[in-house]
């Protein structure tokens, strides 16, 4: 697996960066990840991460969110985790980040998990709720499966 260019910002993470300080950096971005971080938020994560300049947060967070985001959709063996790092990354770093990662990993599926299953749902609710505007389509059979050119297939497709 080669290592996305996006992630050799990560070697602007001081190896002096403490486990808890990663802990609660990828707490937050976890909980923060469909609404943002506010202000005071970035301070912080900016104090936390020991970061010598404030213009280099961007990308560390954009490094650190599509690891998140990996971790939670796919299920990554720690080999797996290890080689999504430069190679030449602290191994202090590598370390922590592999440790949090599998520390997060489950509940983060569970919760992706329930987010798709709600969002399947409500789309399901929503189509249901308009089958009425479209029982005027003569083309539309009423099997309701997908392959034999059901209401689902055709709202969708």
């Amino acid at each position: 697996m080669e290592v996305p260019p996006l992630l050799i910002h990560l070697h602007k993470l001081s190896p002096a960066t403490s486990e808890e300080s990663l802990d609660g950096v990828l707490e937050t971005l976890w909980e923060t990840r469909k609404s943002g971080l506010s202000p005071i938020q970035r301070t912080q994560i900016h104090s936390l991460l020991n970061l010598p300049v404030p213009q280099e947060l961007d990308t560390v967070l954009s490094c650190l969110r599509f690891i998140i985001r990996k971790v939670s959709k796919e299920k990554l063996a720690v080999e797996e985790l290890q080689r999504l790092f430069p190679v030449d990354l602290s191994t202090d770093i590598q370390k922590t980040l592999v440790t949090l990662l599998q520390k997060y990993q489950s509940q983060w599926e569970k919760e992706v998990a329930r987010e798709q299953m709600s969002w399947l749902a409500s789309l399901v609710y929503r189509i249901q709720g308009n089958e009425d505007k479209f029982s005027h389509c003569d083309s539309v059979p009423s099997s309701g499966h997908p392959s034999k050119g059901g209401k689902l297939y055709s709202v969708l497709g």
